[in-house]
């Protein structure tokens, strides 16, 4: 292969490099990170369908998943008996996404089953604090406060599918609690909660109030920008080259410029 051929071809290579990177970055600027709470006691385990694909298997209650790269946009969610297509549906609703954003998407109610958004902050606690928000996802509960026990309260008056704002507590183990607003009946109790410092939490209580349960979930904000997919979990496809692709162009284009110099300064010194 002649020294000008080299030299062309490394340039292409190194100009699809480019191109590609910048096709990666875009693709991954146009996505929204996206979890699914399964809050409601009469439906069965489920599926969980982002347009059709099947994202999430077998979810049981209570349950909230890891968050999924989803592309940015209105997307068609619906919610499936575990192992069935779309024409089971329990539910479908559609969900706006914006570019660079969090969501939790939730599934509430009793035989009226229904989804909540709730936009996400997944911004870093100041040092030594986490971030806390609860949601109350009990359809028959009343409005509640959320108190640390013998501490202060950290909501009040908080009603079905709402949530509070994510609040800075200090790392430490707490005895929190729901009670009832304007009474002294404690809905429930959460002895013994950890809370460690950089991570935020979500607490969702969950089912009818004769049963209470709550879940809870914590992620660290350092992995906001990384998949967090358990096994057997699957994000919707995403346009663009993959980085180690991305990154073999690069160097292959590179070397074959580097090796097109050494052979022109050969032959001048031949």
């Amino acid at each position: 292969m002649g020294r000008r051929q080299l030299w062309i071809r490394g340039y292409v290579l190194l100009v699809l490099g480019v191109l590609a990177s910048f096709g990666n970055i875009q693709a991954q600027s146009n996505t929204a990170r996206v979890r699914i709470i399964h809050a409601s006691q009469d439906m069965p385990p489920v599926d969980i369908l982002l347009d059709g694909q099947r994202v999430l298997a077998n979810v049981p209650f209570p349950f909230i998943s890891d968050y999924l790269d989803v592309p940015a946009g209105q997307r068609q969610v619906a919610v499936v008996p575990a192992g069935q297509d779309a024409s089971a549906a329990l539910l479908t609703s559609a969900a706006t996404f914006e570019a660079g954003k969090a969501y939790s998407v939730a599934a509430v109610g009793q035989k009226n089953v229904a989804v909540e958004v709730y936009t996400d902050d997944l911004s870093p606690p100041p040092a030594e604090k986490a971030h806390v928000r609860l949601i109350h996802l009990s359809p028959d509960a009343p409005g509640a406060n959320v108190e640390i026990v013998n501490g202060p309260t950290l909501a009040t008056d908080l009603a079905f599918t709402e949530a509070t704002a994510y609040q800075a507590v200090d790392a430490g183990t707490y005895n929190l609690r729901l009670v009832a607003t304007g009474q002294n009946t404690v809905i429930v109790q959460l002895p013994n909660t950890t809370l460690e410092a950089g991570k935020i939490y979500t607490v969702a209580a969950t089912g009818r109030l004769a049963n209470i349960q709550v879940v809870t979930n914590a992620v660290t904000p350092v992995a906001a920008n990384q998949s967090q997919q358990r096994q057997g979990q699957a994000a919707l496809p995403q346009a663009g080259v993959d980085t180690e692709h991305t990154l073999i162009l690069l160097l292959v284009g590179l070397l074959a410029i580097v090796c097109g110099q050494v052979l022109r300064r050969q032959a001048r010194v031949c």
